[in-house]
C-alpha cells in the first residue's frame, strides 16, 4: 500500500509537470502570435498572493524548503488579471524551488506604495552569474547548475513573468552577487487607482459612502461576493478558486473539514462550497456545525459530491444544505447558482 501511494504522488507531481509546461508552451505560442489576453478585473493582492501559494505550496514541501512570505494588507487592490498574475509569481516560486537545493530558504515579499506593488522572491540556491541576468529573461534561456548540467525545464517561464508583468504595466528583473550565492527576482506593476475602482467595483453600500477624505483601497468585496470553497482536491479548489475570482468574487480555499469551519467562522462567506469526502471532518459535519453556529444560518450552502442519487440528495438537505452540485461541477450551472443564490440575505 505504501509504494502505491508513493508511485501514485509520483505520477501526480509528473502529470501537473506537463500541464505546466503545455500551459507554458501554449501562451508562448499566444504571446508570439500577440493573441495573449487578459481579464481585467479589481482583486484584492492577498488573494492573488494566497492563490499563489495554493498552487506553490505542494513544490515547495515536496523539495522540504522553508518559505517565508510577507502579505500585504486585505485592502489593497490591483487592476489586473488575477490568474496571470497568479502565474507571474507561481512561476517565481517555481524557479526558486527548482534551482535551490533541498531544504532551502525561499522568501516572498511584498510592499506596497501609495501606487505600485513591489514583489520579490529571494532564495539561497544556485545563484545567477551577474552577466546574465537579463538573458535569463529570454526565450528558451535556462539557467546551469555548477556541474554544467542544464536543469529540468523548456526556459520559457521567466519570459512569460517579463511579459505579463509588462502587459499589466509593470517589469521584472533579477539580480545575484554571483554563482552560489542565491538570486533574487524583483517584479513591480501598478495598483488600482480611483478611476479603475470606481468603473470596475461594486459602489459601497448607501450605508458607508465613499468619502474624499477615505483611502480609495479600503473598499472591499461584498458580502455577497465571498466564497468559502473546501476540498480535499486541492488542484480542483484551486481551478475553481482562480475562475471564481476572475469574475470578481473573493474566495478562500481549504482543503478538510475541520479548516473549512475554522475559515467559515473567520471569513463569513456568503456562500461555502464544501466537498462531501474531506478528511477530519466530512462535509455533512461541517454543514451542520455551521448551521448550529449563531453566525452560519444565512450562508448558502453548496454540497459538492460524486453521488447524485436522491438520497444523496436528501441526506445533503437534512445536514442543511441549500444546492446539491454532482462533480465534476459544471461552471457555468455554478456562477448561475451563485448569481441566484447571492441576492438572497437569508
Amino acid at each position: 500500500m505504501v509504494k502505491r501511494e508513493l508511485a501514485t504522488r509520483v505520477v501526480q507531481r509528473q502529470c501537473k509537470a506537463m500541464k505546466i509546461l503545455l500551459d507554458d508552451l501554449l501562451d508562448i505560442s499566444r504571446l508570439s502570435l500577440g493573441r495573449m489576453t487578459l481579464h481585467k478585473q479589481c482583486v484584492t493582492l492577498a488573494s492573488i498572493i494566497d492563490s499563489t501559494m495554493e498552487v506553490a505550496q505542494p513544490l515547495i514541501d515536496g523539495a522540504n524548503h522553508t518559505l517565508s512570505v510577507t502579505k500585504p494588507p486585505s485592502s489593497i487592490l490591483v487592476y489586473g488579471d488575477p490568474i496571470r498574475l497568479t502565474q507571474v509569481l507561481s512561476n517565481l516560486l517555481s524557479n526558486a524551488v527548482k534551482y535551490t537545493d533541498p531544504g532551502g530558504r525561499i522568501i516572498l515579499d511584498v510592499k506596497t506604495t501609495a501606487n505600485r506593488a513591489a514583489i520579490s522572491v529571494v532564495d539561497n540556491g544556485i545563484g545567477i552569474e551577474p552577466s546574465r541576468t537579463e538573458e535569463i529573461f529570454g526565450m528558451f534561456s535556462q539557467m546551469k547548475a555548477r556541474s554544467d548540467r542544464t536543469m529540468a525545464g523548456l526556459g520559457i517561464g521567466l519570459a512569460l513573468v517579463r511579459a505579463i508583468a509588462e502587459m499589466h504595466g509593470g517589469w521584472a528583473r533579477a539580480g545575484s552577487n554571483g554563482l552560489g550565492q542565491g538570486s533574487i527576482f524583483h517584479v513591480n506593476f501598478p495598483l488600482a487607482t480611483p478611476e479603475e475602482i470606481a468603473l470596475h467595483m461594486p459602489a459601497p453600500p448607501a450605508a458607508l459612502p465613499a468619502s474624499r477624505s477615505h483611502p480609495v483601497h479600503e473598499f472591499l468585496v461584498p458580502a455577497q461576493r465571498r466564497i468559502l470553497i473546501a476540498d480535499d482536491n486541492k488542484s480542483a479548489a484551486t481551478a475553481i478558486s482562480m475562475l471564481l475570482q476572475r469574475d470578481g468574487y473573493e474566495t478562500k480555499a481549504v482543503h478538510d473539514g475541520r479548516a473549512a469551519l475554522e475559515e467559515a467562522a473567520r471569513f463569513r462567506p456568503h456562500i461555502a462550497l464544501l466537498d462531501i469526502g474531506m478528511p477530519h471532518l466530512n462535509g455533512y459535519e461541517v454543514a451542520r456545525k455551521i448551521r448550529a453556529a449563531p453566525w452560519g444560518a444565512n450562508i448558502r450552502l453548496f454540497a459538492a459530491t460524486g453521488w447524485g442519487q436522491e438520497k444523496d440528495k436528501l441526506l445533503a438537505k437534512e445536514a442543511g444544505f441549500d444546492v446539491h452540485l454532482t462533480k465534476p461541477i459544471d461552471f457555468k450551472q455554478l456562477l448561475a447558482l451563485l448569481e441566484k443564490h447571492g441576492n438572497k440575505s437569508g
